[in-house]
């Protein structure tokens, strides 16, 4: 009697050490990250963002827009803030909480798993999850924690409305409470990012392939009594996802907004643009079996994504597509759950990222990969249990996430700062527009003004009408005192971009020191309604204010800086002048009021 109920408690207890070991493995390879910087976009949204370092403003991350200004992700934005609150700008724990969230994912792809597979196959799946290379960017890029986000909150929220395991029925009470809380998760996935649509269509197919029931036995009427309660909870979440971002954005796609540079699909017709994206579904599908050649940047000209449909690759990336579609209908038609769980999840999770359906901001991007990957992951883990021999089995998973485990912890080092990370990306990317110019930034912020120019210079031979590199070279200009080139080349930048508000922030300064107050402050708003984060133009609007005499809305424009970041030396100075401003004009009152009658 006690033997049996020592086994009973093993067969109880091994799921949860499963999901130890596999959370174990998620923080052990990317333990390295946690010294990084920030790299990327984690300057922008992080390091530089202004509006995480006031908590008791947190509430109002939910009224703004997100960089880059057609996005409406708060929750990330909010976790920034919750973080700065407590170590300020050291960027240790940020990278801390994005592997913590990665591990959290993990864990949940092994119980998501669990639900339609043996528990030998979903703890392999999780584990080459935890450890995938195609991930690094994910985790070892702060800014990147959306994808981490919608995985954590969305398969969460999965998992609480999913019908109970073994067909236990369950009372009112427990379903609406499962509701409620499915509601909640389903929400902070969708403010995290507007991708977690895609958990819509994904809930259904885990509830058709669960391993308690048979494609034969799920019906119509069947999927429908089982789909309801998570049906209602993502109407709720989707409604008040909808609410809130309609006060912020009015526009639902970012159509105009999209550079060709980064998604040259938006430059081909619908048909031409939705066969291109079909053939890079091909291309996630090879970096996840084979991840090799990762990359931060597939923009124009880049290695790895073609526009020639007939080249070797392309039409090695159409066979993989299609074999995943093939792979689907396989399934379907021979009632296996296993083939339509792999590929439905594959295809469904890419339902809004894939450029498929509507172009996004990127052609492609390692990121993307983050939820799509369970699909690959559990295709090798069905594989390897399927390897007759134990230790020949044993032998192959143990090798499979030692070798990704590897390539993991090297790909993350070269994520540890922009310039690790440019020089990464220069060797394998030597014709990106974009690394070029990211490496001028570096090398201008270093003062190696000659070698920046170098590089701005090559990025505009890649791509003629880049506007970062042409603003880079007007800000060496500028630095060495050639006002009129500088002026020259920050013209150009805005031919390129008319809304670029680094550019349009720039123009205002010198226009400002030129005397031409009005022009200035016209400028300055329009960078302000280019990037409504953008402190520079608020402040360049309260130096215009100012000029102008205008001491009431100064004062005004004057408290909403010193709220948003006290610490810069422009707040300071014109906050002085301000103050010297209107006491001048207080002695100036009373000395007319005192005079004789």
């Amino acid at each position: 009697m006690n033997g049996e109920l020592a086994r009973e408690r093993t067969r109880a207890d091994r799921p949860v050490l499963l999901a130890a070991a596999i959370a174990l493995a998620s923080v052990l390879v990317y333990l390295g990250t946690i010294a990084g910087g920030y790299p990327l976009d984690d300057e922008i949204q992080v390091a530089n963002n202004v509006y995480i370092r006031n908590l008791q403003g947190a509430f109002a991350i939910f009224g703004r827009a997100t960089w880059p200004g057609y996005v409406y992700r708060p929750l990330p934005t909010l976790t920034y803030a919750l973080t700065y609150a407590l170590v300020g700008a050291d960027p240790w724990l940020y990278h801390l909480t994005s592997i913590l969230l990665h591990a959290a994912a993990a864990v949940l792809v092994f119980f998501v798993l669990r639900r339609i597979f043996a528990d030998r196959l979903a703890a392999i799946a999780a584990l080459l999850f935890a450890v995938h290379p195609a991930h690094v960017e994910a985790v070892a890029s702060i800014a990147n924690r959306t994808e981490l986000l919608v995985a954590v909150c969305g398969l969460a929220g999965i998992l609480v409305v999913l019908p109970a395991a073994h067909r236990r029925v369950r009372g009112t009470a427990e379903v609406g409470a499962r509701i409620l809380l499915g509601a909640v998760l389903f929400l902070a996935a969708l403010l995290a990012k507007e991708s977690a649509v895609a958990l819509l269509l994904l809930l259904p197919l885990i509830i058709v392939t669960r391993k308690e029931v048979t494609l034969r036995e799920v019906r119509g009427a069947t999927l429908l009594r089982e789909s309801w309660p998570g049906g209602i909870a993502f109407a709720l979440a989707l409604a008040a996802y909808f609410l809130a971002r309609s006060q912020v954005l009015t526009r639902m796609f970012a159509g105009d907004e999209i550079a060709p540079i980064d998604n040259w699909l938006v430059t081909l017709s619908p048909f031409g643009r939705m066969v291109h994206a079909f053939a890079l579904l091909g291309r996630y599908v090879s970096i996840l079996l084979v991840p090799h050649g990762l990359s931060a940047d597939y923009s124009s000209a880049t290695v790895g994504v073609t526009r020639d449909l007939l080249a070797p690759d392309s039409l090695l990336y159409l066979m993989l597509a299609c074999g995943v579609a093939l792979i689907v209908v396989v399934g379907w038609v021979r009632a296996s759950k296993t083939l339509l769980f792999i590929g439905g999840w594959f295809l469904l999770s890419f339902a809004v990222t894939s450029n498929l359906a509507f172009p996004i901001g990127v052609v492609f991007a390692d990121r993307l990969a983050y939820l799509p990957s369970v699909a690959i992951c559990a295709s090798l883990a069905w594989l390897l249990v399927h390897v007759p021999s134990a230790p020949v089995r044993q032998a192959a998973v143990a090798g499979l996430a030692l070798l990704f485990s590897v390539v993991t912890v090297a790909y993350g080092g070269v994520w540890h700062d922009n310039h690790s990370l440019f020089l990464y990306e220069l060797r394998t990317s030597p014709e990106s527009a974009w690394v070029h110019a990211g490496l001028g930034n570096e090398l201008l912020r270093a003062g190696a003004f000659d070698a920046a120019r170098q590089e701005y210079r090559e990025a505009l031979r890649i791509y003629p009408a880049h506007t970062h590199a042409a603003h880079g070279i007007a800000l060496i200009e500028l630095a060495e005192g050639n006002q009129a080139a500088g002026q020259v080349w920050l013209e150009r930048a805005l031919e390129f971009d008319p809304g670029f508000a680094p550019s349009l922030n720039a123009l205002g300064y010198l226009r400002l020191a030129d005397g031409q107050v009005d022009e200035a402050g016209r400028l300055f708003v329009r960078a302000l309604n280019a990037d409504e984060g953008s402190v520079d133009a608020r402040v360049g609007i309260l130096s215009a204010t100012l000029r102008r005499g205008n001491l009431t809305k100064a004062a005004a424009l004057r408290d909403e800086l010193t709220a948003l970041d006290a610490s810069r030396p422009d707040v300071r100075r014109l906050s002085q002048e301000l103050d010297e401003q209107m006491a001048a004009a207080s002695a100036g009152g009373a000395s007319s009021k005192g005079g004789p009658g």
